[in-house]
């Protein structure tokens, strides 16, 4: 058994030690407060920054892409026989919030904004619109084949209004498919008449064609044209 000074002595230390503890305990009230609101103010400011940077960034492009359009096979050639031709596609596309890089690539495939290109389906015009699809823009193939290209745009406007994935995705639109086909799924293969319809897609001659093939065809005018000079009204 301790003597009374050991257990005296033994209650004075945990006294102390609960003195510390409760100090401890105050502080950690007091500075762990700050300490949390610092970091969370550090943390908002430095996402807020980031954000501006990205805000900046989508506006500067957003301005570039809303003044001019990507070189694409027959743009300048079209807008040398038609001046003004450039100024009119710019000001569809601002008001119809299209991607406009994407626009200028389907008609570049489609009909290399010739006004008048046809094929053996009888498609016709800028965006080749068939004859079974020319009354969802209020014309007929023959009034369609006597507009300018310029004239065409009002169509081109008609079919946005109509199907509005050739905002985002016109390749898949053009096609007439949904724009939720992955590039990897298979779309037709060599046994049936849309292939052979479209047999100019399979490139690689695999003996059918994906949905990536189809874009690429499409989009790749557009890293064809990357780093040359945009084209401007």
């Amino acid at each position: 058994m301790r003597s009374q000074r050991d257990r005296d002595g033994a209650f004075d230390a945990g006294g102390a030690e609960l003195e510390r503890a409760t100090l401890r305990g105050e502080l950690e009230r007091e500075v762990r407060p700050g300490v949390v609101a610092g970091i969370v103010a550090v943390v908002t400011a430095l996402g807020l920054a980031i954000a501006q940077a990205f805000q900046k960034k989508a506006a500067t492009t957003s301005a570039l892409e809303s003044d001019s359009l990507p070189d694409v096979p027959g743009l300048r050639d079209r807008e040398a026989k038609e001046p003004g031709f450039v100024a009119a596609l710019l000001k569809l596309i601002r008001e119809t919030g299209a991607n406009g890089d994407r626009l200028a690539a389907i008609m570049s495939e489609e009909s290399q904004f010739n006004p008048q290109a046809t094929n053996p389906e009888h498609a016709a015009g800028l965006l080749q619109w068939m004859p079974s699809e020319v009354h969802l823009v209020g014309a007929t193939t023959e009034q369609i084949l006597a507009m300018t290209a310029t004239e065409q745009l009002e169509l081109v406007r008609k079919t946005i209004a109509v199907d509005p994935a050739y905002k985002t995705d016109p390749a898949m639109a053009g096609a007439g498919l949904p724009t939720t086909h992955a590039d990897s799924d298979v779309l037709w293969t060599s046994d049936q008449l849309a292939y052979k319809q479209n047999s100019g897609y399979d490139r690689a001659k695999k003996g059918h064609i994906t949905a990536g093939d189809i874009r690429s065809a499409v989009y790749g005018r557009l890293d064809t044209a990357e780093g040359k000079p945009r084209v401007t009204a």
